[in-house]
């Protein structure tokens, strides 16, 4: 009975989340936020999940804008013009680029596209989740992302900008450039041209399919130690700067600073930050 008792109060402290998907798609979502954490229930009809919203409340709502009949669509509209749910945040799966413009119901919506990974999934859960426990950014600080392969050049970019009154985050893998970008949501993100473990230029493809990073300034540079050019890997490093910052630019970096220069790098960046 005790152990009955601490389940029960452990699944009351979860985050709830609704999801509306097609039954082929239902089940991987589930099992996913589940694994994540989440109490989770998935639903395949627009009845089920308005029936199921009018009986317990839930933190956030999937929804999947491709089901037949723009069912998904019109689910979203139903929950934002509810006085009862228009608040839940709700993130929807797409597959096409951009929303239909007529589909008002998406300015109140969050929007994935497809395809993406899991943990860039689970990064926006967790993102619209945390907003719930952030009533005002009115004040908040200026984010910046730091991106690099160097721990002492990040650690010197976290200092200068913290000097600036910057709240830093910093990544050294380029897997985690997306999922922390999602988390963090930076106002500028700094990012090296040769990170390990994922392209640069790819990192940086996918988040500008984001809305949300549409337009955020991404600062790129490179760096490579002078005093290890006698190691065949830095020397064909600093080879390849060119063609990897070539690459970045073309998949949608703001701007391309060079290489890194500690005496220049604030007054580079305060180009880029909020005024």
């Amino acid at each position: 009975m005790a152990t009955d008792g601490f389940l029960v109060k452990k699944i009351s402290e979860m985050k709830r989340v609704l999801i509306f998907s097609p039954a082929d798609k239902a089940p991987a979502l589930q099992t996913l936020l589940e694994s994540a954490g989440y109490f989770a229930r998935a639903v395949t009809s627009s009845r089920d999940g308005s029936d199921i919203l009018k009986s317990e409340p839930h933190d956030l709502i999937i929804v999947d804008a491709e089901m037949p009949f723009m069912e998904g669509v019109d689910f979203i509209r139903s929950v934002k013009s509810s006085p009862v749910t228009h608040e839940i945040p709700v993130l929807a799966l797409v597959d096409r680029a951009r929303p239909p413009a007529e589909d008002l119901s998406f300015r109140l919506t969050t929007v994935l596209v497809r395809p993406f990974e899991d943990y860039v999934l689970l990064a926006y859960a967790a993102r619209l989740l945390k907003q719930l426990l952030e009533p005002s950014e009115e004040k908040r600080p200026t984010r910046v992302l730091v991106a690099g392969t160097d721990e002492d050049v990040m650690e010197n970019m976290r200092r200068q900008l913290g000097s600036r009154g910057c709240s830093v985050v910093k990544v050294s893998f380029g897997a985690d450039v997306i999922k922390q970008s999602v988390l963090f949501g930076p106002d500028l993100i700094v990012l090296e041209v040769q990170m390990d473990g994922m392209p640069s230029w790819e990192s940086i493809r996918v988040l500008r399919q984001m809305p949300q990073f549409e337009r955020t300034p991404i600062l790129a540079y490179s760096f490579y130690r002078l005093s290890d050019l006698g190691s065949e890997d830095v020397r064909q490093k600093a080879l390849s700067v060119d063609a990897a910052q070539k690459s970045c630019l073309e998949a949608g970096t703001t701007a391309y600073a060079g290489r890194f220069n500690e005496h220049t790098f604030l007054s580079t960046v305060e180009k880029f930050l909020p005024s």
